[in-house]
């Protein structure tokens, strides 16, 4: 055979083995990328399957909370299931369920919290098919409500006093209930008509106003109120709604946020629920009337202001009438409620208000008529689920505190296996 004869045999030889070799590259390849297609499928599976999983955790938990919230403030055991597993209730949960864990294992009716029965609460979170329980005892107790009476003052001194001459005094009529850390009541003696006053234990805060107004005040959904030429203040939410959030901020040398001195006859026309924060306090010259319906609510949080040495969250110099809306007033300094020289024969009336403050000072009229400031104890606004309850919930109150709690009890936070949760005991 000749040579080139035997060369090509051999080159062919050798390019049969390339082949056979880039094939076999070629399958080892495509193998390797089959089985690396298959571990990420598996792996981006198993990722959403552990952050649904995670995220149906977190919505259990969130709702054993809300549903820590919702007892203490609607104070019913059915009220968890209707509030978080209804139909409009919290995203992500799907079961709810508060029952006490002694005698009948009642799921439904309304909590006393003066009792030692502990209450169990457990909730379902679902997140795309995958499903985490979770369970805990908690114990009900009593706490000092702020709002659910005609005064709450939290100075160590003073708290309410009548001011003023004997006449003023006894043009005064506070009909109500009130509670403050003060033990002096002397000035009480000759007022017309004075409050009842509460005991407590536990000792009443300041308000804390520098954590609403930074949840609020510099919102960019909050309006700015002004100083209005003809005296009328639009504060307009809306009707059967959540609270609308107003400001009037401080340009100094002004010693308040807002000082009404020009209008004789200042109004606040009022529309659903408004909240009305003051960084350094409101003064009214003459007599305010604020207009509306009793379904509608006005709430005046006001920081301390300073004229001549005295101290004013709120300061009405010529008295306040409200015959419908309710009224509500947070300061962490004084609320001044006076008829002592402007308006000093008129009659003025607030049907249904509520002053948490540092103190508030009370002088009638000196000449005549009256002024009268009244919070019903049994008023439906301070029923369970009724107005306060409801400015707690929609977070339009400091120091919210709806009179009630419920104390995790240590040991007894549990998660269950939801396909399979152990039957209550």
């Amino acid at each position: 055979m000749s040579r080139s004869a035997n060369t090509l045999i051999q080159r062919s030889t050798c390019a049969g083995f390339v082949l056979v070799g880039v094939v076999m590259f070629v399958l080892a390849l495509t193998i390797l990328a089959i089985s690396l297609f298959s571990l990420s499928s598996y792996e981006a599976q198993f990722y959403g399957e552990s952050s649904n999983s995670l995220q149906a955790f977190y919505s259990a938990t969130g709702g054993l909370e809300r549903a820590r919230f919702v007892l203490a403030t609607q104070k019913t055991l059915q009220s968890v299931t209707n509030s978080l597993a209804q139909p409009g209730g919290l995203e992500g949960v799907t079961y709810a369920r508060a029952r006490y864990t002694d005698g009948a294992q009642e799921s439904t009716g309304t909590i006393d919290f003066s009792s030692s029965r502990l209450i169990a609460i457990r909730v379902l979170g679902v997140c795309n098919g995958q499903k985490r329980m979770v369970q805990a005892l908690f114990q009900p107790k009593t706490v000092l409500d702020y709002y659910k009476r005609l005064v709450t003052t939290s100075d160590a001194t003073t708290g309410l006093s009548f001011g003023g001459f004997l006449q003023n005094q006894a043009r005064a009529f506070l009909i109500g209930d009130a509670m403050q850390n003060s033990t002096d009541t002397t000035s009480w003696a000759t007022a017309g008509a004075r409050p009842r006053f509460l005991p407590h234990n536990d000792p009443i805060p300041v308000p804390a106003l520098n954590t609403f107004f930074a949840d609020h005040f510099n919102d960019p959904a909050t309006q700015d109120v002004a100083l209005p030429p003809d005296g009328k203040y639009l504060l307009q939410g809306t009707p059967g709604g959540g609270p609308t959030f107003f400001r009037t901020r401080s340009a100094p040398p002004s010693p308040y946020s807002l000082w009404d001195i020009a209008n004789t006859s200042p109004e606040i026309d009022v529309k659903g629920t408004v909240v009305w924060m003051l960084d350094r306090g409101a003064r009214f010259d003459f007599g305010v009337t604020v207009n509306g319906q009793p379904s509608d609510c006005l709430i005046i949080v006001a920081r301390d202001g300073l004229f001549l040495g005295e101290h004013a969250g709120v300061y009405t110099f010529a008295g306040l009438t409200s015959d419908k809306v309710p009224v509500i007033i947070v300061t962490d300094s004084y609320f001044r409620d006076e008829q002592f020289v402007n308006n000093p024969s008129g009659t003025t009336n607030v049907n249904y208000l509520s002053a948490f403050a540092s103190q508030v000072s009370i002088v009638g009229p000196t000449l005549g008529g009256s002024m009268t400031l009244t919070h019903d104890p049994n008023s439906p606004n301070d029923s369970s689920g009724g107005l306060i309850d409801r400015l707690y919930g929609e977070g339009a109150l400091p120091n919210p505190s709806p009179g009630a709690s419920l104390t995790q009890v240590s040991g007894h936070w549990a998660e269950l296996d939801p396909d399979n949760p152990p039957q209550p005991n």
